[in-house]
């Protein structure tokens, strides 16, 4: 009997070791998944005198909005936020998706942080994060599928 209550003991401290060691092993999220661009659209992030665009107020004043694609559409397909706050757009579909404002015309140009696009494809799963800093309405597609549509209007 003894050699048996042994046996037991040391069956489950292997079994104890081995979720222990997948525990371990298993990934943590990092946040490195998120492709953000911050204080775009008109936000003068210095806050240069007489530059006539007004600062952000703090961050505590704003929200922010997660908004789902998946490979027929964008989840809500429209929404209405406040100037300030930031969208984060996560592809859930099997697809890639492209999200953009302004058909990727100025991906790699010195207007690229003032326009509302991914610049690339995103993967299932990726993230893309923007701050509205001006108001107005924003109609944006994926141009990877240009019958996805979507509007942002920012009050």
């Amino acid at each position: 009997m003894e050699k048996r209550f042994i046996g037991i003991i040391i069956i489950f401290i292997v079994i104890i070791a081995i979720f222990g060691i997948k525990i371990l092993k298993t990934p943590r999220p990092d946040n490195k998944d998120i492709l953000s661009v911050e204080g775009s659209f008109g936000i003068d992030e210095i806050g240069a005198s007489g530059s006539g665009v007004a600062a952000i107020p703090s961050a505590s004043d704003h929200t922010t909005y997660n908004l789902e694609i998946t490979n027929s559409e964008f989840i809500p397909k429209k929404l209405e936020i406040k100037k300030g706050d930031k969208i984060i757009f996560t592809n859930k579909g099997s697809n890639p998706t492209w999200i953009t404002s302004s058909n990727g015309k100025n991906c790699g140009t010195s207007k690229e942080p003032t326009t509302f696009d991914t610049c690339r494809g995103l993967i299932t799963g990726e993230k893309y994060s923007f701050t509205f800093g001006e108001t107005g309405t924003w109609i944006y597609k994926d141009n990877l599928n240009s019958a996805k549509t979507g509007t942002i209007v920012v009050k």
